[in-house]
């Protein structure tokens, strides 16, 4: 450790001496003009702090060689108590002993055959071409740290772009996935979903609304088929839940009444025994139906219902009435009808199956079968294929939908064969 007393300051005239000194050292040290800059400004400020406080105060310089790294230290030491403010303010690091501060400064080499005292007392540059030297490096320092900003400016709005142009090209691949994802399960969707048969005298139309767009599979399913009497049997059902989950129920419930519809079991046995068929295979089942069976030739109806919305008959003058039929959902007590309910269709006569997506959309079930009828009203004029459609658009486009919505159109008409007009038209 090689250590000089340097000055005793006691005046602002003193400081100008001060700093003559540092710079004659740094110089003799090697130090870059900026560090030295800073080592100057850094003693300059402490000692014109501690002068504004009163006080005088000795200045040394030691040097730590045997340290790593080595470093340069000037203890700036006071004749009272050092002010609070001073360290914090410094641009060096410094450190406060019980009479004052040490300012430090580390140094990257030291020249060989240090001679500190030799040092201190060599003749100072003078001031203005060392304050030149300084600002020059300053300069310099600023010119760099500018270029690294540009530089480092440039590489953000380069990594900036690629991000966007990733962002761009990955919400790309993501709306193809969708589109696919969309097209897999309409393309499942109408696999599930069987045409409707060809029936001299009747037009059927169907349209389903899934509560989520990428999963249109949901709970509520139809079928509907020719029984080998001639009558056509319908079956609408809706099953607690959304997606593929409720999807295999809804067909596990059509599957189980079509077997045994063509088995031959009446309306009034039909849904309880299916609900016995179900419940040892899947005890968490819970659904509603509805089974409507229609003579073509006659326009008799019968329907049975297992705590199902109640069918909607459209007349031929716009007039609208429920049929009510009472019954249990599958998966509750003593599931099943109550009661066949049989009705005579008159020529042009409309029936519409549908499930509770289309009729709680206000949470209130009475307003929604209100509604339901003035809109099927309203919309008796259309044909077959689009009346399904137009009703639930009409409804749940006013107030949005949080389920699955199906609605199926059932025309009788006696007057026109099979295949004509809007005869097995199917909605989307």
């Amino acid at each position: 450790m090689h250590r000089v007393n340097g000055l005793h300051v006691r005046a602002y005239a003193d400081v100008a001496e001060l700093r003559r000194r540092l710079r004659a050292l740094a110089g003799y040290l090697g130090i870059a003009p900026a560090e030295r800059a800073r080592l100057v400004l850094a003693v300059t400020d402490a000692v014109r702090a501690a002068l504004q406080s009163g006080q005088w105060l000795s200045v040394s310089v030691s040097l730590a060689d045997h340290a790593r790294p080595p470093a340069l230290h000037v203890e700036l030491t006071g004749g009272g108590e050092w002010p609070a403010t001073a360290p914090g303010s410094l641009p060096m690091p410094t450190q406060r002993t019980p009479d004052g501060l040490v300012i430090s400064l580390p140094l990257a080499t030291l020249p060989a055959g240090i001679d500190l005292t030799a040092a201190w007392k060599e003749t100072p540059p003078p001031e203005h071409a060392a304050l030149e030297e300084e600002l020059r490096a300053a300069l310099d320092l600023a010119e760099r740290r500018r270029e690294q900003l540009v530089q480092v400016t440039e590489e953000l709005e380069q990594t900036n772009r690629g991000t966007v142009a990733l962002y761009v090209e990955l919400e790309q691949r993501d709306e193809q996935l969708r589109q696919a994802h969309r097209k897999v399960f309409r393309e499942l969707e109408d696999a599930l979903r069987p045409p409707p048969p060809e029936v001299t005298g009747v037009e059927l139309a169907v349209h389903y609304l899934p509560a989520q767009e990428d999963a249109p599979t949901g709970g509520d399913l139809y079928d509907w088929i020719v029984l080998p009497d001639g009558q056509l049997h319908v079956t609408v059902v809706d099953v607690m839940g959304h997606g593929v989950t409720s999807t295999r129920d809804a067909l596990n419930v059509t599957h189980a009444v079509r077997i045994l519809a063509l088995e031959g079991h009446g309306l009034d046995t039909l849904i309880a025994r299916a609900n016995a068929l179900l419940e040892t295979q899947n005890p968490e089942l819970f659904a509603t139906v509805v089974v409507v069976r229609l003579d073509p030739k006659t326009g008799t109806v019968h329907i049975a219902n297992g705590g199902h919305p109640p069918v909607l008959h459209l007349l031929q003058d716009r007039e609208a009435r429920y049929l009510e039929a009472k019954g249990r959902p599958l998966g509750y007590p003593a599931a099943g009808s109550d009661e066949v309910r049989t009705e005579r269709l008159a020529p042009g006569d409309v029936l519409l199956l549908y499930t509770d997506g289309l009729v709680e959309s206000t949470r209130d079930i009475l307003v929604g079968l209100e509604r339901l009828a003035k809109t099927a009203r309203q919309s008796a004029a259309l044909a077959t294929a689009e009346l399904p459609g137009a009703i639930v658009r009409a409804i749940l486009g006013e107030h949005g939908h949080r389920d699955d919505t199906l609605a199926l159109a059932l025309r009788w008409t006696p007057d026109r064969p099979a295949g004509d007009a809007d005869s097995g038209a199917q909605g989307s």
